[in-house]
């Protein structure tokens, strides 16, 4: 396979990473594109808030929102969930990020998400964000 014009031998790469894009590539790939665009683009803003929320919070003890379980590697645990098709927990995992940090997400990111609990056929519950 030759290089394209942007130099990148024809396959999609991640908005995360240089690597072929698993979302639209993969297992989603069958999936309506916008529905992986969606989950990129709250995955990739929930991401950014939480690590800022952790440089701003100095030392987490135990009693700290922040030392709950899979915060820290939200966007790991997002991306590992949809690299096995389980959108569900995936989505579920970002409200848990947002919520259990108090993140406040831009009004986009809420758009997205209300626009993957549609396709999954969730409520669109905003309370969380």
């Amino acid at each position: 396979m030759g290089l394209s014009q942007d130099g990148s031998h024809g396959m999609r790469t991640s908005i995360f990473s240089q690597s072929p894009n698993p979302f639209i590539e993969g297992t989603l790939g069958a999936m309506h594109r916008d529905f992986a665009t969606w989950f990129e683009q709250a995955t990739r803003e929930v991401a950014g808030l939480m690590s800022a929320a952790f440089d701003q919070a100095g030392i987490i003890d135990s009693a700290h929102n922040l030392a709950s379980s899979g915060l820290r590697d939200g966007a790991t645990i997002v991306r590992e969930f949809l690299a096995h098709s389980e959108t569900g927990l995936a989505y579920d995992h970002l409200r848990y990020m947002i919520s259990e940090a108090d993140l406040r997400v831009s009004d986009d990111c809420m758009c997205w998400l209300r626009s993957i609990a549609l396709e999954l056929g969730l409520p669109s519950n905003d309370d969380l964000a």
